[in-house]
């Protein structure tokens, strides 16, 4: 009987242990290494510690409501990579630094400056403030007027004229001739100032082109001859071209001109009879280094049907003797 009760009680005790064993485990810690790795993945994951104290072994990136956290028995032994979603075609043009781009540059663009023409009438020599006894030798470079004709004139501090001289049929009525005269003077005192003039006339007897230069007479002496420089065409008219058909009662004229000095341009419009039929002054400062500037004016003009006028445009004299030093002009038709 007492080995009965002894048999009833080993049994009780056996099966108190199994319940032990088979009851809620407690917890495993993870090794101290993986310790960081578990904490940054959790943060990551967005979870929180459980209420026990356990720690998902296994975080989850973007779990789903059907998807249910349970823990496994034993952490892993190689941390769990976060994959982030792939950013949208505008995040990446946001985070994403620009390349720089090697664009090519503009090809620049040239402004041409107008060409200076050569005057039509050139003074090789003398050249400007010479100084000169009689004879004097003039050589020029020059474009006749109507019938070849070209007027030569030297004239006295007074305006009086010196000497005179027109020449005809010199043979060609296009184109460029040389020309060089002898010219002889008589002048009261021993020296005085003078100048020599060169000017072309068309078939109406309007100036076509006028050009001079400034010397110093000697009756006694000795010559100091300069050369005549610059040979361009002291006015340049661009505007309008010889030739052109203008209407509206309006001339917009513009060039460019090498002045002496700040006394307005005179502009002209003369008809076939000598009767000027429109007229403007044109207001010019002049370089500092006696280069060209450019002019503009608009000139008014009444005419009552067709009418061929020259355009003259003009530089007078400021010094001791008066008149025109400088004159350039072209043939329009002027229309109402």
């Amino acid at each position: 009987m007492k080995f009965r009760w002894l048999l009833i009680a080993f049994a009780a005790i056996a099966l108190t242990g199994c319940t032990t064993l088979f009851g809620t485990p407690v917890p495993t810690p993870y090794p101290t290494e993986y310790i960081p790795t578990v904490i940054a993945l959790t943060v990551q994951a967005g979870y929180s510690p459980t209420p026990t104290g356990m720690v998902s072994p296994t975080p989850q990136v973007s779990p789903s409501p059907q998807a249910s956290a349970t823990p496994s028995s034993r952490p892993s032994h190689t941390p769990t990579r976060v994959e982030s979603p792939e950013p949208s075609a505008t995040q990446r043009l946001i985070t994403t630094p620009p390349t720089a781009t090697r664009r090519p540059s503009r090809t620049p663009t040239i402004t041409l400056t107008p060409t200076l023409l050569p005057a039509s009438i050139q003074i090789i020599l003398p050249g400007p403030a010479s100084r000169v006894v009689s004879p004097l030798t003039l050589q020029t470079y020059l474009q006749p007027g109507a019938n070849g004709r070209v007027r030569i004139e030297l004239l006295g501090e007074n305006g009086n004229l010196l000497y005179g001289e027109t020449t005809n049929n010199l043979g060609i009525t296009e184109g460029r001739v040389y020309l060089s005269r002898e010219i002889e003077f008589e002048i009261a005192g021993v020296s005085e100032i003078g100048r020599l003039q060169i000017s072309t006339k068309d078939s109406y007897g309007r100036l076509i082109a006028l050009n001079s230069v400034d010397l110093i007479l000697l009756s006694v002496g000795e010559a100091d001859v300069t050369s005549g420089g610059d040979l361009l065409d002291p006015i340049i008219i661009r505007q309008p071209v010889a030739n052109t058909l203008i209407q509206g009662g309006t001339v917009t004229v513009s060039g460019m001109v090498r002045q002496s000095s700040d006394k307005p341009l005179l502009v002209e419009l003369v008809d076939a009879k000598g009767a000027v039929v429109g007229y403007r002054q044109a207001s010019v400062m002049p370089s500092a280094d006696g280069s060209h500037t450019p002019f503009l004016v608009e000139v008014a003009y009444t005419v009552t049907g067709p009418t061929w006028v020259r355009l003259i445009v003009r530089e007078e004299s400021t010094g001791r003797i008066a008149g025109t030093i400088h004159l350039s002009s072209v043939e329009v038709l002027l229309g109402p």
